[in-house]
């Protein structure tokens, strides 16, 4: 079995903090270059999240009927209730998809 303290001398020996500041040094600056691609993804998880909601309200009101979502328009006084509940439950599948 190996000793603690040669185990720790040969960690040290092959990583030394000194050899870690370049390489966190090249990341940083690497980064910083390419910040426009980045940037350009950055909304990216915002759009899926958003997307994936749409999606799963429009299913839900898919799944049980646009007649029950335009009974609860109706209730609300928004007009056209059916006609409403048709149009709100394709644009969110529609939406989310896009």
């Amino acid at each position: 079995m190996a000793d603690h303290t040669s185990l720790v001398t040969v960690f040290h020996k092959r990583i030394s903090p000194t050899a870690v500041k370049p390489c966190v040094r090249d990341l940083a600056d690497h980064l910083l270059k390419n910040k426009n691609a980045l940037v350009q993804w950055a909304p990216v998880p915002l759009r899926v999240v958003m997307g994936v909601g749409f999606i799963v309200h429009g299913w839900a009101k898919w799944s049980r009927g646009p007649a029950g979502f335009a009974k609860l328009l109706q209730q609300v006084g928004v007009p056209l209730p059916g006609f409403t509940a048709w149009a709100v439950t394709f644009l969110e599948l529609a939406g989310g998809f896009a």
